[in-house]
């Protein structure tokens, strides 16, 4: 929970952040942040890199 508090200061302003245990599982919400995942028909799915750059963006 503390890194999640530290989440909410760092972008704090460009987005909000919360966080559910739900079905045994973590779920971690980023309000007002680009939606990478979501894809059309035709996009190229995300990837592995993909993944590992939005980590690395919010940790």
């Amino acid at each position: 929970m503390a890194h999640l508090r530290e989440l909410k200061i760092k972008f704090a302003g460009d987005m909000g952040v919360s966080a559910a245990f739900m079905d045994d599982k973590f779920y971690l919400f980023l309000i007002g942040a680009e939606n990478r995942f979501e894809t059309t028909l035709f996009s190229i799915p995300p990837n592995l890199e993909d993944a590992k750059q939005i980590k690395k963006e919010i940790s």
